[in-house]
């Protein structure tokens, strides 16, 4: 497939940032792709890339998500390491994360087929007006870490994701740690044939290479977080975090040597880049004075994009208060992004432009954004994402089929 240079927006309140390629090159064309290639329906455009038909031919199908694997990260990986045993040499093309470029959003659009636009989930911190709390919305619970509703409480049919995924006629098998399978987002948010815990790339390796001797056909999903804990923990280009790319890279080239003998087709990719952000280009919002006093609620999204809820009365005060933080963030109309599609195709969640700021701050080059309780010390993380900048929105995909 030929290669693609991901559009940067050349004008107007989006200048300089890059929007997600939903026409052919995003995550979400990739699993419109996936869906109708193993039987099923997707609403959405494919890869651009010719390979739908391929994909239906293998036996199996393992989409293998290795969570903050951008391209500038592979690059810099690639530059360190002597010799790539996957990486290096499989061919790939270039895709676009969604907006937000973090996992909540990114990984529900894996999960489920659906877009950002679609299934609102939009952030680590997602504002659920509704129920009048900023969540955690994977791990379900308030800033505070007190669940956000009662174990009665009917959470799937409340976030009323749409799941084209489930359309297809393989089983449809899920493989990541146990906490994420377990954790009351994932069972409300999607459903599986059969799901796999797996507590090491080891134990990942082996329980894939057993499973794909079946017989039957299947999708097998499996996600794994170990180089972004690395990345948010030590930097993304860290020896720490290049190390576990490197014990990744071994993994990969085996699996595929099994997947060969199979059946199998090999999916790789990734739920969104990095950017490296020192300690001294983290923004308090909290310590902006009389922000926080501004706002009908606290803040929402990621350390890359925030979303701020601005009582009507303060909203031209903000403005000019934030006017003076150009160098560091943006300060985008939460309209302006509906308008220039950011969230993706499909018919709008019933909930998104409530989970929306009036104003969404944009991280620009190396800078984050914090917006601590008052009282907390706020956390600063040498790696971060969700913004829309290219190290942290373009992403590698590979595909491997004998």
């Amino acid at each position: 497939p030929t290669e693609k240079t991901m559009a940067r927006i050349a004008s107007g309140p989006l200048q300089g940032f890059y929007r997600p390629d939903y026409e052919g090159r995003s995550l979400v064309n990739l699993m419109a792709s996936l869906i109708r290639a193993r039987g099923g329906d997707s609403p959405h455009a494919g890869l651009d890339v010719g390979w739908e038909d391929k994909l239906g031919k293998s036996r199996h199908v393992v989409l293998l998500v290795i969570d903050g694997l951008g391209l500038a990260q592979r690059r810099t990986y690639l530059d360190a390491t002597a010799s790539s045993a996957f990486f290096g040499l499989q061919e790939s093309v270039s895709l676009s994360s969604v907006f937000p470029a973090t996992t909540a959003a990114a990984v529900t659009s894996v999960m489920t087929g659906a877009s950002p636009a679609e299934h609102g989930i939009l952030g680590w911190f997602l504002n659920l007006h509704d129920l009048g709390v900023v969540s955690a919305i994977l791990p379900t619970t308030s800033r505070t870490d007190v669940a956000i509703a009662g174990t009665d409480f009917p959470l799937g049919d409340y976030l009323a994701i749409p799941r084209p995924i489930e359309s297809i006629q393989d089983r449809r098998i899920a493989l990541t740690h146990r906490f994420i399978l377990e954790s009351r987002f994932s069972q409300a948010a999607s459903q599986w044939s059969d799901t796999h815990a797996v507590e090491s790339l080891a134990e990942l390796e082996s329980k894939l290479g057993k499973l794909v001797r079946s017989k039957e056909p299947s999708y097998f999903y499996a996600y794994w977080p170990g180089y972004d804990g690395l990345s948010h923990h030590y930097g993304p280009h860290s020896p720490e975090a290049l190390r576990h790319l490197e014990i990744i890279d071994a993994m990969l080239l085996r699996l595929s040597d099994q997947f060969a003998r199979h059946d199998t087709a090999l999916l790789v990719t990734a739920d969104h880049g990095f950017v490296t952000t020192p300690p001294e280009n983290h923004i308090d919002l909290s310590r902006i004075d009389g922000l926080y006093d501004s706002l009908a609620t606290l803040p929402s999204g990621d350390a890359r994009a925030v979303s701020l809820y601005v009582r009507p009365a303060r909203l031209d005060a903000v403005r000019e208060q934030l006017s003076g933080y150009e160098e560091s963030f943006s300060v985008v109309d939460g309209e302006t992004l509906f308008g220039n599609g950011i969230f993706g195709p499909g018919e709008h969640h019933p909930a998104l432009y409530g989970r929306v700021g009036d104003l969404v701050l944009l991280a620009k080059g190396t800078h984050a954004l914090t917006a601590p309780l008052r009282g907390q010390s706020p956390h600063c993380m040498p790696g971060n994402h969700g913004g829309m900048t290219e190290p942290e929105m373009r992403i590698p995909l590979y595909f491997v089929q004998h």
